[in-house]
């Protein structure tokens, strides 16, 4: 029954919504089908195929299932030569999603593999998928450290198991226990971490919105219930760059039809379809981190930004309870430990945090615009058409509207205007690290 008060509607509501969540993650098919995909027999007719508790498919073989990650790739790199140097990125998937063949998940395997990054489409019973990353997925590195003996080997690991280079999970919840998982706190925790370490890929978090329209996320954001959910239990197990690839489509016709990458939704609402843009967004981001560990230690730049809000008070480099100086000098010695260049660091930590704050304060003032020595120590600038390169078309119209009209209009740290305006931005240089202050605005 729903509840008519509003005190327990209030109550209730965030149970309703997850039951809503989890009803629409194990989406079934219609009555009259068994649990399972159809192949072509003989005749031409289709007969029913059963589905696996897990395993892979993908679109150019429909109504077959790959019992284990080392016949698909086998079957993948024999019909796809090209591949043989991609990074293999596995996709965790919805089982009831592929049963009930919906058609974001050929979608999403298609503009992978355009994207030259081999997918390993792996699907899942419920929405706990520890199970399946710790026993059919592994890793050079872990093969490593077992054979070094600095971690154990795992008695449970599939013969079946592949090497990958990176996790992608379209289901959302904690690995570990799924949305139940999140009540027992830190003994699932833990074992989400010892099993993410033992891999050590990056873990992405990319999950469509289950149970809201694409206009009403575009105009209002996450829903609260989804937004923790689907992204930050993941988070909290370690996920990394949280990207919805989508949501429902698309909540209103009009919408759509002004939307050109929504214009050919098949229905007003209730079919996930992913955007493009988040698409790309999403494979830019596997493609960076797969070539980045690829890189030695030595050419890796990083960069640390400090906090320093209200901006003008003293508060750079703060933080309630914590000493941010040696905090920083410590990372800074241990990634000089780890083969980092960080150049010379400073004996005394409050003289690397007065490094930065003084840097910042030339780029807020504007002194540090054509300031050889501001440079020299890393201070730097951002051209406006750089800027809106990184944020993208959309963001750009937003932000630009906030900002007075443009880009350029903001006012703080800003030189010059138009095409020609370039934004300031402060800070220091140790080796290969870079140290700023959180922007102002």
């Amino acid at each position: 029954p729903v509840p008519t008060s509003p005190i327990l509607t209030a109550l209730f509501a965030p149970l309703l919504a997850l039951r809503a969540l989890l009803l629409f993650a194990q989406i079934l098919p219609s009555s009259d089908s068994p649990e399972g995909s159809w192949a072509t027999g003989a005749g031409g007719k289709r007969a029913p195929v059963e589905a696996p508790q897990r395993g892979l498919v993908h679109p150019d073989r429909p109504g077959y299932y790959f019992s284990n990650p080392k016949e698909y790739l086998g079957w993948y790199r024999a019909q796809h030569p090209e591949a043989a140097d991609w990074p293999v990125v596995s996709v965790l998937l919805y089982r009831k999603h592929v049963v009930s063949e919906l058609p974001y998940i050929p979608e999403l395997v298609r503009h992978m593999e355009g994207q030259s990054l081999l997918p390993l489409p792996l699907f899942i019973t419920g929405v706990d998928g520890h199970i399946a990353v710790r026993d059919s997925l592994t890793s050079q590195w872990e093969t490593d450290q077992v054979l070094k003996g600095e971690i154990p080997r795992n008695p449970t690991l599939s013969p079946g198991a592949v090497n990958v280079d990176a996790v992608v999970s379209t289901i959302g919840f904690p690995l570990v226990g799924g949305p139940a998982g999140s009540m027992e706190g830190a003994r699932q925790a833990e074992l989400a971490k010892e099993i993410l370490l033992a891999k050590n890929v990056p873990y992405f978090v990319a999950a469509p919105l289950l149970i809201q329209d694409i206009k009403s996320w575009f105009e209002q954001g996450i829903g609260g219930l989804q937004s923790v959910v689907l992204y930050a239990l993941p988070e909290l197990d370690g996920a990394i760059d949280t990207i919805p690839l989508g949501g429902l489509c698309c909540g209103d016709k009009a919408f759509c039809n002004k939307n050109r990458d929504l214009k050919d939704c098949t229905r007003e609402a209730g079919e996930i379809r992913l955007v493009p843009e988040r698409l790309l967004r999403l494979t830019s981001r596997i493609q960076k981190w797969t070539t980045l560990r690829k890189k030695e230690a030595k050419d890796r730049k990083v960069a640390v930004v400090l906090y320093g809000y209200p901006p003008g008070i003293g508060a750079t480099g703060t933080a309630a309870l914590l000493n941010v100086p040696r905090s920083l000098h410590t990372l800074l010695t241990r990634m000089k430990e780890a083969g980092y260049d960080v150049g010379e660091i400073p004996e005394s930590p409050e003289d690397i945090v007065e490094t930065v704050r003084v840097a910042d304060e030339k780029s807020d003032s504007g002194r540090g615009y054509r300031d050889e020595e501001y440079k020299d120590k890393g201070g730097g600038s951002v051209t406006l058409d750089r800027l809106e390169d990184w944020m993208g078309k959309d963001d750009s119209k937003r932000v630009s509207k906030n900002w007075g009209g443009g880009l350029d209009r903001s006012g703080i740290r800003t030189v010059g205007s138009g095409s020609k305006a370039e934004f300031l931005l402060g800070g220091g240089r140790f080796g290969n690290v870079w140290g700023g202050v959180q922007p102002p605005l």
